[in-house]
C-alpha cells in the first residue's frame, strides 16, 4: 500500500513525497493534513506524481517551471 510520508511539525502534519529521479533522491510536498488534504487524498496525488516519475519527469521541476517563468 503505498502512503506518503508525514513530516510531523511541532504545530502540523504535512504529506511528503519522496522518491528517486535521475539519481537523485528528491522530496515534493502535497501539503498540510486536514482540509483538503485527506489521507486517501494525499495518497491519490502521490501516485499521480509517481506516474510522472514513471514517465522520466521529476515533479519538483515541473512545480518550479511556473514560478521561474514572469
Amino acid at each position: 500500500m503505498l502512503f506518503p510520508a508525514v513530516n510531523v511539525n511541532a504545530t502540523k502534519a504535512t504529506y511528503v513525497l519522496k522518491y528517486r529521479v535521475f539519481g537523485r533522491q528528491r522530496f515534493v510536498t502535497i501539503g498540510p493534513h486536514g482540509a483538503p488534504w485527506t489521507p486517501d487524498l494525499a495518497r491519490k496525488e502521490a501516485k499521480r506524481l509517481l506516474g510522472l516519475v514513471a514517465n522520466d519527469k521529476d515533479p519538483v521541476d515541473d512545480k518550479a517551471s511556473p514560478r521561474t517563468i514572469r
